[in-house]
C-alpha cells in the first residue's frame, strides 16, 4: 500500500490526454477512482485490516458533512450528469480522505515528502519544456496571450501556481532533513518553482506567497535569522537568479501591468458582475442552492450575461465558498470556510507542540493553508482533483499528527460501511470511464465540425452522448447542440429542432442556442 500511494502521488502530472477537451479532468477522476479501488481491495481482502478509517476527528466530520448536504441538495433540486459527477467526485475525495490519514498514522508523513518532491519536478520540467518550445515567447507583443497557454498539466496558469504553491512546505522540510541529493534536489525544485511563479504572474499566489512569508517569518524568528546569518550567499544568489528570470522574460512590465490592472477600480470587472449575480442566486436560494453542477447553468438567470454576446460562458464564479454556498447553500459555504478555519487551529496546536525542522514544518503548513484560503477567494482550485488531493494530503497530515479516536459505535459496521464503499467505487468508476469516453468524442466532433464533415460529427456525439452521465461539456454547451447544427448543415432540419429545442431545455442561455434556433425556424 505504502508503495502504491507512493507512485500515485508521482504519477498524477503524468495524467493528462490532448485527445480530449478536458486534458486532465476526467482522466484524472478515473485515476482516483482506480486508486481507491485497489486501496480499499487491499484492506478488506489482502491485508484485512479495517483499523483507524471511522475517525471522529472534527475535519474529518466537517468534510463527510460537506458530502451529505451535496447529496440532500441534489435530492431536493434534481439529479444530472453535473450533480452526479460532483457528488462522486466528493465521496473520492473524501475516501481518499480517510485512507490517507490511516496511512500517514501508521507510515507517517515523512515518507511522502521524495514522491512530492518528484511530483513538483515534474510538473516544473513540464512547464520548461512548453516554455521553450514557443519560439519568442519572451516578446512584448505576445507574451501575455502565450504564456497565458502555458501551465504544465494543469489546466491553466492560475491552477498551476497554486499547485506548486501547496509543494512548498514540503520541500522547505526536504531541505532541512534531507542529504546530499534529495536536498540537492528539493532546493532545484523551489527555485524552479519562483521561476515559474515570476513567469506565470499569477496575481493572487504571488501575493499568498509574500503573506505565507511573512506569517512563516513571524513564527520561526529566531530560526529565520539564524538562516540569514549562516546562508548569505545561497540567499542572495537565489534573488539574483529570481531578478534575472524577471529581466529575461520581460516580466518587470508584464508584472506592473498586472497589477495596474489590478487596482484599477475604474474599469468593468467581471469577476465582481458574477460575485453580484452568485449573491442573487444564494438569496434566492438560501437553504440548499440550486445542486451541485448548476451555478454555471443558472447564474444567466441572475442577469450575468447581460450584453456579453456569447462570448464567453462562465463556469464557476471563481471563488470557491461563493461557489459551494450557490450550489449547496449558504450553511454549506460556511461549513466549507469553517473547515479550513478548524484545520488552522489544529495546525498551530501542532506547531507549538513540536520542535526543530517540525515546527518550522508545521509552520509552513499554517502558512499556506492562509495562502489556500486567499487563493480560493478568488480561482477555483475545488475543481481541480490534484488540488483537492494536496489540501486533503495536508489535511491528513494535521489530523493523524492530533492522534486518532474513532467512532466505536460504527465497529461492528466497518467491513459493511468498506464494502460499501467499495462497490460505491467501482460505480464511480464505471461513470468515470463513460466521462473520459463522452469527453473524447465530443473534441472528435468539434475536429470533424471545423473540417465540415457533418456527418462523422454525428457518428461522434452519438458515441459521447450519454443521458445519465454525460450531456455537457467543459464550456457548459449541451453536446446535442454539435449535433443539432450537424443535422441543420446537412439540411435536417427536424432532427436539428430535436436536438436544439432538448439544448436550448438543459441550458437556456447558450446564445448560439438560440441563434440556430432562429435560423431552424426561418428555414421551417
Amino acid at each position: 500500500m505504502n508503495t502504491f500511494y507512493k507512485i500515485f502521488i508521482v504519477i498524477l502530472p503524468l495524467l493528462y490526454s490532448s485527445l480530449n477537451l478536458d486534458t486532465t479532468l476526467h482522466l484524472r477522476f478515473l485515476s482516483l477512482s482506480l486508486f481507491i479501488i485497489v486501496i480499499l481491495i487491499y484492506l478488506l481482502f489482502i491485508k484485512k485490516d479495517t483499523s483507524i478509517f471511522f475517525s471522529n476527528r472534527i475535519i474529518v466530520l466537517l468534510y463527510l458533512m460537506l458530502l451529505l448536504i451535496f447529496f440532500i441538495s441534489s435530492c431536493i433540486n434534481g439529479f444530472n450528469t453535473e450533480s452526479i459527477f460532483i457528488l462522486l467526485k466528493m465521496f473520492l475525495l473524501y475516501l481518499f480522505l480517510i485512507i490517507s490519514i490511516k496511512h500517514i498514522k501508521e507510515n507517517g508523513y515523512q515518507q511522502l515528502l521524495k514522491p512530492i518532491l518528484l511530483f513538483s519536478l515534474l510538473v516544473s520540467i513540464i512547464y520548461f519544456i512548453e516554455l521553450f518550445n514557443e519560439e519568442g515567447i519572451f516578446l512584448n507583443d505576445y507574451r501575455d496571450l502565450r504564456l497565458n497557454s502555458i501551465s504544465s498539466t494543469m489546466h491553466n496558469k492560475n491552477l498551476l501556481s497554486s499547485i506548486l504553491f501547496l509543494l512548498l512546505p514540503f520541500l522547505i522540510y526536504g531541505i532541512n532533513i534531507f542529504n546530499k541529493l534529495w536536498k540537492g534536489l528539493s532546493i532545484l525544485s523551489i527555485l524552479f518553482i519562483f521561476i515559474i511563479l515570476i513567469i506565470a504572474q499569477s496575481r493572487i499566489v504571488i501575493f499568498s506567497v509574500f503573506v505565507s512569508i511573512i506569517v512563516i517569518s513571524i513564527m520561526n524568528q529566531e530560526y529565520i535569522v539564524n538562516i540569514f546569518k549562516s546562508r548569505v550567499r545561497s540567499i542572495l544568489g537565489f534573488i539574483i537568479v529570481i531578478i534575472l528570470s524577471l529581466y529575461m522574460t520581460n516580466g518587470f512590465s508584464s508584472l506592473s501591468k498586472e497589477w495596474s490592472q489590478t487596482i484599477n477600480l475604474d474599469s468593468p470587472s467581471e469577476r465582481l458582475e458574477m460575485y453580484e449575480s452568485s449573491y442573487y442566486m444564494m438569496l434566492d436560494n438560501p437553504v440548499f442552492g440550486v445542486g451541485p453542477g448548476n451555478w454555471k447553468l443558472n447564474v444567466g438567470d441572475y442577469g450575468f450575461y447581460k450584453n456579453k454576446n456569447g462570448k464567453r460562458f462562465a463556469q464557476n464564479p471563481h471563488n470557491d465558498f461563493i461557489w459551494i454556498a450557490t450550489e449547496a447553500g449558504i450553511i454549506t459555504g460556511g461549513i466549507y470556510l469553517l473547515f479550513f478555519f478548524i484545520l488552522l487551529q489544529r495546525t498551530f496546536f501542532i506547531y507549538q507542540n513540536k520542535s526543530g525542522s517540525e515546527k518550522l514544518f508545521f509552520s509552513c503548513l499554517f502558512a499556506i493553508i492562509i495562502g489556500y484560503i486567499l487563493i480560493s477567494c478568488f480561482s477555483f482550485p475545488l475543481e481541480r482533483f490534484s488540488h483537492n488531493i494536496f489540501i486533503l494530503l495536508i489535511a491528513s497530515i494535521v489530523a493523524a499528527n492530533q492522534g486518532l479516536s474513532e467512532m466505536i459505535f460504527l465497529n461492528k459496521f466497518r467491513v459493511i460501511l468498506l464494502s460499501f464503499f467499495l462497490i460505491i467505487s467501482i460505480y464511480t468508476c464505471f461513470v468515470a470511464v463513460i466521462r473520459l469516453k463522452g469527453d473524447f468524442h465530443t473534441k472528435n466532433a468539434l475536429n470533424h465540425l471545423d473540417d465540415n464533415k457533418y456527418e462523422l460529427a454525428i457518428i461522434e456525439i452519438n458515441k459521447a452522448y450519454n443521458h445519465l452521465y454525460f450531456d455537457i461539456d467543459n464550456t457548459s454547451t449541451p453536446i446535442l447542440y454539435y449535433r443539432g447544427i450537424s443535422n441543420y448543415y446537412l439540411g435536417n432540419y427536424c432532427l436539428a429542432l430535436d436536438d436544439l429545442l432538448f439544448a436550448h431545455k438543459r441550458n437556456p442561455h447558450n446564445i448560439y442556442i438560440l441563434k440556430y434556433l432562429q435560423k431552424i425556424y426561418h428555414e421551417l
